[in-house]
């Protein structure tokens, strides 16, 4: 090997490598200038591999001080900033050598606790609001004899302790001058009230004066057989359909059923009549509900006759004889005309023959003689008498 070749050589491993590679090519003898460009390609690549040596212990040495950034800002620092006045670790204790304090000896004496004066924001949140003139003022009207808590209150005491009996008279004196939702308004505390003769006279009260907001308090005593009286009284006035007809159908006595359905009749004609037929048609409560029509000034004519075209037989001869209860002049010249001219002429025939109108019955006598009309009369007299 020339010796100036050397410097170009990277290390001894390398040198004994071209020397072996260099023993391997002695046959044939190599040339000088085969030998000159092996050296060559042997140094272009131990410069190559080189290269890569040093970028790889590069990259990693970026990598390690790159963890070691992250881990310094990430992690808290634990160590406490060192005061230049500090003697160093010869002047530290260890916790071994720290002195420990020993418990404070017990005493009777309460601990003291820090004290001062309650500021004026604190003062006022525990002190009791003084009353302002509006509040007086509002006190000094509530208190007149003849504001409505006055008047309620005072006719609540009349009815409770016997002085005023008659309780429609007081409701009228009150409704002349406040409004009825007004008294309602005042009245319903009392009601749900513990009990006791003042909840029996505020009951007693509200029936005569409730509005329909008060139907389903109203509804709910009905429950009760000691508040039923009054409760049913003030349903009569506002109760709904549905609430009337469930009263009806629960209803033990028979007074109190006939005032229920007269009611019933008073309110929608387009949703009570159907109601009111279920009752009539009936056997069990077709009496009270008879007997109803009475109490009504102007029952639903139209809405009866209409329903003698129902596809149920049995709501056909109930509205039947709903309309020969009614009776009246106009009632039998329209059922006589519904003969005549087969229109529900059995429906008709029964209505006449149900009715104690003289005019009525002089009409289904002359139906029963007549060799057109009797067979349909004595079937609407046998369908009354199956009843």
């Amino acid at each position: 090997m020339n010796p100036g070749d050397a410097g170009r050589i990277p290390d001894d491993a390398n040198e004994q490598a071209l020397d072996d590679l260099l023993a391997t090519a002695r046959w044939p003898e190599p040339s000088a200038d085969s030998e000159q460009r092996l050296r060559d390609a042997w140094q272009a690549i131990s410069r190559r591999e080189a290269r890569g040596r040093r970028r790889f212990r590069y990259i990693a040495g970026c990598g390690i001080a790159a963890a070691v950034a992250v881990a310094a800002v990430l992690l808290p620092h634990r160590t406490p900033p060192r005061d230049p006045r500090d003697p160093g670790d010869s002047g530290r204790q260890t916790i071994s050598q720290l002195p420990i304090p020993l418990a404070p000896a017990r005493s009777n004496q309460p601990p003291s606790v820090p004290w001062r004066p309650a500021t004026a924001w604190e003062l006022a949140l525990v002190q009791p609001r003084r009353a302002t003139a509006t509040r007086r003022a509002r006190a000094a009207v509530v208190a007149r004899p003849d504001s409505l808590i006055a008047r309620v209150d005072a006719a609540l005491d009349a009815i409770a302790e016997g002085r005023r009996s008659d309780v429609a008279t007081v409701a009228a004196e009150l409704t002349k001058d406040f409004a009825p939702d007004r008294i309602e308004q005042r009245l319903t505390p009392a009601v749900v009230g513990r009990p006791g003769p003042r909840r029996t006279a505020a009951l007693r009260l509200l029936a005569r004066v409730a509005t329909p907001r008060s139907a389903p308090l109203l509804a709910s005593l009905a429950g009760n057989p000691a508040d039923r009286p009054d409760a049913v009284a003030g349903l009569v006035r506002v109760g709904d359909v549905p609430t009337l007809a469930a009263l009806a159908n629960s209803a033990s006595d028979e007074g109190e059923r006939r005032r229920l359905l007269a009611a019933l009749l008073r309110r929608d004609p387009a949703r009570s009549v159907a109601a009111y037929l279920a009752f009539l048609a009936d056997p069990t409560t077709a009496p009270a509900a008879l007997a109803a029509l009475d109490d009504v000034p102007a029952p639903p004519v139209e809405v009866l006759f209409a329903a003698l075209n129902d596809p149920r037989r049995g709501t056909r001869l109930a509205a039947a004889r709903a309309l020969g209860r009614i009776d009246g002049p106009f009632v039998t010249a329209r059922l006589a005309a519904m003969v005549r001219t087969n229109v529900n002429r059995r429906e008709a025939l029964a209505a006449l023959a149900s009715s104690d109108g003289p005019e009525a019955k002089a009409y289904f006598e002359w139906a029963l003689s007549s060799k057109e009309l009797s067979a349909y009369a004595r079937t609407a007299r046998a369908a009354l008498d199956a009843l």
